[in-house]
């Protein structure tokens, strides 16, 4: 039996639903006013994130994030973005922000230190 694969979960429009809901996060601010751009920053970020989880299920995906180079990459551009944070942000949301990208780049630095024979099939 054939499985029926929709074109609406092909990676290719996966990644744009993703980048979609990125930019209706950040661009809603500044050209809609009130509860329309409550409703499109929340619908980007749900959007993003129910992509993100989708893209991630795919192999290829999952396997480029895997790889030491990129973990590497991610792990030191975090940690960068966490300490310098808090100089260009004012306050709390300086703070809250630094550590939010520190948590990202521990979890980085976590994928580093597994050993990548010994993954769970399941993640």
């Amino acid at each position: 039996m054939r499985s029926f694969r929709s074109p609406l979960m092909s990676t290719p429009t996966l990644v744009l639903l993703f980048h979609l809901g990125l930019a209706a996060t950040m661009v809603s601010g500044t050209v809609l006013d009130d509860s329309p751009k409550h409703l499109a920053t929340i619908g980007g970020m749900v959007l993003s994130m129910v992509t993100s989880a989708l893209l991630m299920k795919r192999e290829a995906i999952r396997a480029f994030f895997m790889r030491r180079p990129t973990l590497w990459f991610l792990f030191l551009f975090n940690a960068f973005v966490a300490v310098t944070l808090p100089v260009i942000l004012d306050g709390t949301k300086g703070i809250l922000a630094a550590v939010v990208m520190g948590f990202f780049s521990l979890g980085a630095g976590t994928g580093l230190l597994l050993d990548p024979r010994k993954q769970v099939a399941g993640l």
